[in-house]
């Protein structure tokens, strides 16, 4: 499956900024978002600190997130996928030990 490309926004004239700033030490999303207000950026702060959050985790900044598969696809999966089929328990003959009659 194709990812499409990233969209422009309009945090991305300072991204280079944010990783220098990360690099220097400062790991603080208020203050980020108030240097680069400072410098013309006109968003909000939750953006900031969604472009920081790769950096927490030790990935470069403009990585995406992976997504989890949806649910959907995930019993699309289990349902269409013939390697599946061997990992299904078998089935017991006779039926069960404690209901059986002698």
């Amino acid at each position: 499956m194709r990812t499409p490309p990233r969209r422009t926004t309009s945090l991305d004239p300072y991204l280079e900024y944010l990783q220098q700033r990360w690099d220097e030490g400062e790991h603080t999303a208020t203050v980020l978002h108030q240097e680069i207000t400072a410098k013309g950026y006109c968003g909000h702060y939750q953006r900031v600190k969604t472009a920081i959050a790769p950096l927490r985790r030790g990935l470069p900044i403009d990585t995406p997130r992976e997504r989890p598969p949806s649910p959907r696809k995930v019993a699309r999966w289990i349902t269409t996928t013939p390697s599946h089929a061997a990992c299904t328990p078998p089935r017991r003959s006779g039926g069960c030990s404690s209901t059986a009659r002698n």
